[in-house]
Formats: structure tokens, sequence, C-alpha cells
């Protein structure tokens, strides 16, 4: 780790506790003093501040901000001491799906489905944006109960402009054409969402040359680019398993030519509810979530994957994968007459209980008018008015304050404030009780995001730090170098 806890980045963001670390920086838990909220900061390598790929990560980010279940990026800047760039980041809820596994071990069938669902929720949220994720992996895939979100949305970026062992070869979660370095797709998601099924089913990637204590990059590069067998059959090569039926969902979402996979998220959904509903399995979960300041939304409203609301609803239209299973014998109808005749007597017997309770009913309502006046009343009689007058008006208390006055603050001074996308006039805004997410922005400086919660009658001073935007620069040119099978482009 380069930063200790109890430093203070960028003036504002005190360290706390580290998170992690890894081949592309480190992760701190972070407060912020400004708000007392606390984030996630990353520090990345020094080396790729201000280069295209550091200013491609950042315009990624920014454009994933607002998906449902994305772990927002709010701030970016540099680390005074190091020099290198960090990100502030929403804090995740609950555990990585690999931090999860380390724990519990391989996740039962059921469970497992419903996190591949809920991953797959947002992954076609950032496709809805035009983003490909292409980064995928246990450790950025998080599950708190019934929600998942993810973070790193942009990384890929950087990933791609890293030598090993952070390339895309080295990594074994992406699919074989994004190491050869071709353009963004959708398919490569697909790809690796059935990676992180399998592992969420197994506790292993599908290659076997990430099962050894040594990582040989040849074997996984050979493995990347031989189609893989049946997965039940690989996982009981690594010692574990998967069900059989699950294999024709693995043998086109692990296809090695983006063209056989699936073509979209929600067809891949489709074809797993397919597979799996009429097993038992149902739906589980479906959806994404985050705490306040993070981009992550209640489960009802993340995207519906065409994912049916129960077994029944879940026939397929087309040939069904269960097409062994017998159809149901036909029942008697001699039941259902027994019943409807049962049925007509227990009426019968009903109405006439109502006639004769009516009769006595209408007996006792002469007996009560014919009684003299001055007999008791009757116990369930209603109680007389009550005799409290009620204070006058001019006595009642002011009414309490239904709005919360927010006065905002920009370093350097802001062009334009806007809070939950309506323009702020002056510097303050009257905001009713609630969440509420403000930006301010400034020309040639990255947006500023603010995520607070309001409180009647309670006045608030919030702080807006704009960081300066890099300037673009040209990627430096790449010169040839080493042995390669194809020729170096």
């Amino acid at each position: 780790m380069r930063l200790a806890s109890g430093l203070v980045v960028a003036g504002r963001y005190e360290l706390t506790a580290p998170i992690g670390e890894g081949p592309m920086g480190e992760v701190h838990r972070a407060r912020d003093r400004a708000s007392g909220a606390e984030y996630a900061l990353k520090l990345f390598r020094a080396e790729l501040s201000g280069t295209s790929a550091w200013n491609a990560y950042l315009h990624e980010a920014q454009r994933a901000a607002d998906v449902p279940g994305v772990l927002r990026v709010w701030d970016a800047g540099v680390e005074a001491s190091t020099g290198a760039p960090f990100v502030l980041s929403a804090l995740a809820e609950g555990r990585s799906l690999g931090a999860e596994l380390s724990t519990t071990g391989p996740l039962a069938q059921d469970r497992a489905v419903a996190v591949l669902k809920g991953a797959a929720a947002v992954v076609s949220g950032l496709h809805g944006a035009s983003i490909v994720h292409r980064g995928l992996v246990p450790s950025n895939v998080f599950v708190s109960g019934l929600t998942v979100s993810v973070s790193d949305v942009g990384v890929a970026a950087l990933r791609a402009a890293a030598p090993p062992p952070s390339g895309p070869i080295a990594y074994g979660w992406a699919p074989v054409e994004l190491a050869g370095g071709a353009a963004p797709a959708p398919t490569m998601d697909v790809w690796s969402l059935g990676a992180l099924l399998f592992f969420a089913l197994t506790g292993r990637s599908p290659f076997v040359s990430l099962a050894t204590p040594t990582f040989d990059a040849a074997r996984l590069w050979t493995e990347m680019n031989t189609e893989l067998p049946p997965l039940s059959a690989r996982a009981r090569e690594l010692g574990a398993q998967t069900p059989p039926q699950l294999d024709p969902f693995f043998a086109r979402a692990l296809a090695i030519s983006p063209g056989a996979r699936f073509s979209t998220v929600a067809e891949a959904v489709d074809a797993l509810a397919k597979l799996t509903a009429r097993k038992g399995t149902g739906t589980v979960m479906l959806g994404v979530v985050g705490a306040a300041p993070a981009a992550a939304v209640p489960v009802a409203a993340a995207p519906v994957l065409a994912t049916p609301a129960s077994p029944a609803a879940a026939a397929p239209t087309g040939p069904s994968y269960d097409d062994d299973v017998a159809p149901p014998k036909k029942k008697s109808a001699l039941p259902v007459v027994l019943g409807l005749g049962a049925v007509a007597l227990v009426g019968l017997a009903v109405v006439a209980a109502l006639y004769w309770r009516g009769r006595g009913e209408e007996s006792s309502v002469s007996a009560t008018s014919a009684a003299p006046a001055s007999a008791e009343p009757a116990p369930s009689a209603a109680p007389p008015p009550s005799t409290v007058t009620p204070p006058a008006a001019s006595s009642a208390p002011p009414p309490a304050a239904t709005t919360s006055r927010v006065t905002f603050t920009c370093t350097p001074e802001c062009d334009e404030v806007a809070c939950d996308g309506k323009p702020v006039e002056g510097g303050n805004v009257e905001l009713a009780p609630g969440k509420h997410r403000c930006v301010g922005k400034r020309a040639g400086h990255l947006p500023a995001t603010d995520s607070f919660v309001t409180k009647a009658g309670e006045d608030l001073a919030r702080a807006l730090t704009l960081t300066k935007a890099a300037a673009p620069t040209a990627p430096p040119a790449k010169k040839c170098g080493g042995v390669f099978i194809k020729d170096c482009k």
C-alpha cells in the first residue's frame, strides 16, 4: 500500500482503512470531511495520469454514472504525494462474489442463477447506454441479500494499455477477441457472464490453467483459443460439479466465436430461465442495489430481462428442454360434479340460517321500541358526545417547515449547479425531505456530484470541489519488439 490511513487526499477525503490492492492500484475506504459520507477511493499507477487511456476511463465512467446498479464514480484527480490518479466511487454494499465464495464455498444452483440474473440486469442497463463493461470478474460483482451491483466500469480502457500481468490475456475472465484488440461488443459481456455463472457454481474459472499454482500465460492463451468441453465435464475435471442441463447455456455463452454466442444479455437470461425454471429453480432475484450515494437501485427498478414470474408461466413456446416429461393424465369429472353438489347444499343451509337470524333481529327491534322511556340503554349504545371544548384556532402551533434550504459553494466557482436535474438559481434551493443528487459544472473541469439526504426544516451547506480535466493527449507510438507468432501491427 502506498497510501496510509489518516492521509487526506485532495484536501477532502480522509483514508480510514485499506480495502485491497491489485495490479492496477489500491483501494481504501475514505470519509468525505465535508459531508461525513464514506466512499471507496481507488489509487491507480502514476504513469497512467494524463494519458489517453486515463481520459477514456473517466469518460466511460461518467457515462455510466446513471445506470442502475453501477457503483458510480463521484470524483477524480491526482494524489499529490505520489502523483498518481485517483477516483472516488460509491462504497459497495455486501461482499464481492469472490469474497462470498471464499467464505461459503460454491453457491446452490438457484442462488447462483439469481446472482447471474442480477448482474445481467446491470450489464443490460450498460448496454442500453452503449457501454460494454468488458471487465466483469468475481471481485467487481457485489451481492447484498437479494440485490447485485457492479463496479469498475471503464477500467478495461486502462487495462488494455497496461503491461502484463494486468493485460486481458493474463486476466482469464475475458473472451479471446478482447485480448486480440477487437472493438467492444455486447457479446464480450455475455461471455463474461457465462464465466461468472460457472464460477458461482464451482468456485473456479472454466480454464484449467487458472487452477494451477503457477500461472502459465501460454497455456491460458491456448485454452482461450480452444472450444471448451461440456461444462459439466469441465467441472468434474476441476473437482466440482454443475447441472448437466446448463451445458447448452454454457456452450453458447462461452463460445469462441462472438457470432455463436447469445447476441444480447436478455437472450442469454431468457435461455437460462427456460433451462432452470422447469427444473424447479424459478425466479429468485432480478435487480441491483446500492446505498446512497451509490447509483445502485432497488430490485424493482432494474430492467426485466424476460424472466418468468413462476415456473408455470415459464413454459417455452418453442422446443422444450424437457420433451421427455410425460404429459399429465386426464382427470375424471366425477369429483368436480360431487364437489359442486356439496357447495350447493352448503349454500342452501347458509341462506336458511340468515333468513331465521333476520326474523330474530326483527323481533328484537320491536321489543326495544316498546320499552318504557326510563329503561337503561342497551350496552351497545353509542357513548354521549364529548363535552371537551376544542382549542381556538389561534392557539394551534405554527405549521412545521416542509422543506430544507440547501446552499452550495463551489471550488472553483461553478458555471451551473443542478439538483435532481433542475437548475439551482443563486446557489440556494428548497428541497423536499428525502434523497437528492446535485451536480456542479464548470468549463474545463470534471463535474462534481454530491448526494445527500434532507430533513424537513433542516438547513444544509454543501461544498462542491471540481477537478480540472486533463488535456487529451495522443497515445504514444508503439514499437514492435520481441518474437511474435503473427506480424506486429
